[in-house]
């Protein structure tokens, strides 16, 4: 519920941000976040080989970071660079009409819709450390409407890379109510055991009770099945459990 409020309140604020600059405004800084996240996508690999050699850390989580600090970065530059561009603009512009305005309005309306549903599903993907640092907070993020909603529908089980498609998959699954250990038969649970390449569910006797009960969303923020995502294996039992009806 807090949860919920918070985000009925960020949107608030960029409707309103949307009405006092104008539709210009809020198309330009559209296309900067647009063109910052192409910058991003297309200069982490050589940034995150950069960082690999230096530091030694070149796990995915890692590259899954470098991919959201330089967008963040890039937006940040081009914001700067095309400040006097906006000062310029908006010196000698004349007064926002009401249709402007309104237009305006809803840009920001629709900006802050995506930008706070993607920073929700990085928050979902990024769960493991999140639930970690305040496990509350997380609780509360699941049990919010909003919360919910993204765990259904993430947008990183339509992405290219196919570990963000199978943890999208996975918070997808662990967030159905109708699923638990009545519903998994031995042929799962043996899924588990024997055709996952990795062996670390079968190595684990926790993960593996967790699997064998159907526990989805405590294996979905445990670390160790970040190394079992794309296995074919895992993505197999992923498939079929996912097609189970309701």
């Amino acid at each position: 519920m807090v949860l919920d409020l918070i985000v009925l309140a960020l949107m608030g604020v960029f409707i309103l941000a949307g009405y006092r600059n104008g539709a210009f405004a809020q198309i330009l800084q559209s296309i900067l976040l647009v063109a910052s996240f192409l910058m991003a996508y297309m200069t982490r690999a050589p940034v995150g080989q950069l960082l690999g050699r230096l530091t030694g850390i070149s796990s995915w989580y890692a590259g899954f970071a470098i991919l959201l600090v330089l967008w963040l970065v890039a937006y940040v530059v081009l914001r700067i660079a095309t400040a006097p561009l906006m000062k310029r603009w908006s010196d000698s512009k004349p007064e926002a009409g009401g249709f402007d305005r309104c237009f305006g309005a809803f840009l920001g309306g629709v900006r802050g819709l995506v930008g706070v549903y993607l920073a929700l599903c990085t928050l979902t993907v990024a769960n493991v450390v999140f639930a970690q640092i305040s496990p509350p907070l997380w609780i509360n993020y699941q049990k919010s409407r909003v919360g919910t909603f993204v765990e259904q529908n993430n947008v990183f089980e339509h992405v290219p890379d196919r570990r963000l498609r199978a943890l999208g998959q996975l918070i997808r699954v662990a967030s159905r109510d109708d699923l638990g250990a009545e519903e998994l038969t031995s042929a799962d649970a043996l899924l588990i055991l024997e055709e996952v390449d990795s062996g670390v569910l079968a190595k684990d006797p926790g993960l593996r009770t967790m699997a064998e009960q159907g526990e989805y969303r405590q294996l979905a923020a445990h670390p160790e099945i970040i190394r079992l995502l794309g296995d074919p294996g895992f993505q197999r039992l992923l498939d079929r459990v996912d097609a189970k009806e309701p």
